[in-house]
């Protein structure tokens, strides 16, 4: 018609006699191009819907108002096992266990009631006998009129995403674990130090819950938790918690992306170092006093074997100083007798000569000095004398000297301590300095061993002598003050700069060229004096010379433990 084609509806309804028999028909036609073009349309319609969800990897459903499956893709039909003819018309209780098949009716009444879509999340056997989570997505749709048709649904296996987000929260809940177990302070932040993770601790010490000390600056929240800097060197240091008097070391660590030296944020560490710190101190004491004592026995035997040598050059000079004195005495006795002797023959010359053998007598006499040498005599030998007792007196006092490692405690005269130490220090001293002496006679007597307090002074001396340039004086006094004695030695030398008398008495320091001094000398004398209970104490200053006091009690006890100075 008109050149197109159309479509049309032929139908013949029989027109029957009595006998049943075909006797007429009668014959309609009708156009139902229109009706057939519509249902094409639908056709394709349907088709491309269908292509549609066949392109959508995820399950897909729909359902009529019944819970019967209207269609599907696919993806639904393969997850189950069936085909898409075999799940057409059924409901959800042919495909799963009835109770779980109830529960989902019971969702689907809730979404045609409320006419508004969930999602929820369950479990569902796959056609291989696997249990899967799925997340399920449930929506009512209508018609053109607004006529609520039923329900389309989808869902996604999220079975491996809900596993890996299990390891994910048990592998956070590990690392959360183990960082508040431990013992230190830990605190991640960003690029700005704001707080992004820390453990248990800081929230405890801060008082804060972790919301509260999230995105705080670490720096503000220390010192607010009662921390105050002791040193800082920008990426190392240590804080003191002032309320409990705990140190803790710092130390900041930069956080970097992977392959990357681009900053992201620091990890700041606080460890507990105030059992290590009172242990290091305590060896570095142990340290101290062992240096000390391997000092001490050093200096010990160092006089030790300068007190066998003094005994040795005691013996040797001591023998032949007592030929020499013997002979001396001997010698003036002989002198007397000599002279007795020249003044008889004198006179006997004189009274029965003649005038000239007199005269010859007396020329000869004069020529030869004889009145000169007969006077000079008496001086020679009472010099003699007084070096032979000096002499003696050296020898006595390189035998007390020798004495140094001996450990006898006992009353001793401090002048005589003094004076014997002068004697073996006089020829370090004579050259550059006048001894003034200011004793005490009445002093009493000191419980003390006297061989170490010739190392103490014979030290001070000798420090006294070193400081004085060109020539000087050194003045010694002894005096009781109360029930203590006080030995004072001053010299008018260079003195001693006010940034060194603090650490005059530390081992090995001194003031001394090098290869001058070991430093060990006040060391020791200070220890000395301390273990016969009494104090050494310096007053200096530069240009006037110094002072170096010592004070011992007089009521001192020995003890075992003085006996190694």
């Amino acid at each position: 018609m008109g050149g197109k084609r159309r479509y049309l509806l032929f139908e013949a309804t029989p027109i029957l006699n009595r006998q049943n028999e075909i006797v007429a028909a009668i014959e309609t036609i009708q156009d139902i191009t229109d009706r057939k073009h519509a249902q094409d349309v639908m056709d394709n319609q349907m088709r491309f819907f269908q292509e549609i969800l066949e392109a959508i990897p995820n399950p897909v459903f729909y359902k009529d108002m019944n819970h019967a499956y209207l269609g599907c893709n696919k993806a639904f039909s393969a997850f189950f096992g069936r085909t898409v003819e075999e799940i057409l018309g059924k409901n959800i209780s042919d495909i799963i266990p009835k109770e779980q098949a109830r529960e989902r009716n019971e969702i689907e009444r809730t979404i045609i009631e409320t006419r508004s879509p969930i999602h929820y999340e369950t479990g569902l056997l796959r056609s291989d006998g696997q249990s899967r989570t799925v997340l399920i997505t449930k929506a009512p749709f209508s018609d053109e009129n607004g006529s609520l048709c039923g329900i389309v649904g989808t869902f996604v296996d999220v079975t491996e995403q809900r596993l890996l987000d299990e390891q994910v929260k048990n592998a956070k809940r590990e690392w959360e674990e183990t960082l508040d177990s431990l013992k230190d302070f830990v605190i991640l932040t960003d690029t700005e130090h704001r707080v992004r993770r820390c453990n248990r601790l800081l929230c405890d010490m801060t008082g804060k819950g972790f919301g509260e000390v999230l995105d705080q600056d670490w720096r503000d929240l220390l010192p607010d938790a009662g921390f105050e800097v002791v040193t800082f060197t920008g990426t190392s240091g240590e804080l003191v918690h002032v309320a409990s008097q705990r140190y803790y070391g710092l130390n900041i660590y930069n956080m970097t992306e992977p392959d990357s030296e681009e900053i992201t944020g620091f990890v700041i560490s606080l460890n507990d170092t105030t059992e290590i710190r009172s242990m290091t101190a305590e060896l570095q004491r142990t340290s101290h006093e062992l240096n000390e004592a391997q000092r001490a026995i050093y200096q010990q035997e160092k006089m030790a074997s300068i007190g066998q040598l003094a005994a040795g050059v005691a013996h040797e000079i001591n023998n032949p100083m007592g030929f020499i004195s013997s002979n001396l005495s001997t010698l003036g006795k002989y002198m007397d007798k000599l002279k007795v002797y020249e003044t008889a023959m004198i006179e006997v010359v004189e009274s029965k000569g003649d005038e000239v053998t007199t005269a010859e007598i007396r020329a000869l006499r004069k020529k030869m000095k004889i009145d000169l040498i007969l006077g000079d005599v008496n001086g020679l030998l009472e010099e003699s004398r007084d070096g032979a007792e000096r002499v003696r007196r050296i020898v006595q006092d390189l035998k007390s000297f020798s004495h140094v490692d001996e450990a006898e405690c006992k009353p001793s005269s401090i002048n005589d301590c003094l004076n014997s130490t002068l004697n073996m220090a006089r020829n370090e001293i004579k050259y550059v300095a006048d001894v003034e002496l200011e004793f005490d006679p009445d002093l009493p007597m000191l419980n003390c061993y006297p061989q170490q307090l010739y190392q103490v002074f014979m030290n001070l001396l000798v420090n006294a002598a070193h400081a004085i340039e060109g020539h000087g004086v050194i003045r010694i006094k002894t005096f009781r003050a109360g029930e203590d004695v006080v030995v004072r030695v001053s010299d008018t030398g260079r003195g001693i700069a006010p940034e060194h008398l603090s650490r005059i008495f530390e081992p090995f320091f001194t003031t001394k060229e090098v290869g001058k001094g070991t430093g060990l000398g006040l060391s020791i004398s200070y220890d000395i004096i301390k273990k016969h209970g009494g104090i050494i104490n310096v007053e200096s200053r530069i240009g006037s010379g110094s002072t170096f006091t010592v004070r011992m009690p007089l009521n001192h006890l020995c003890s075992n433990s003085d006996k190694n100075p």
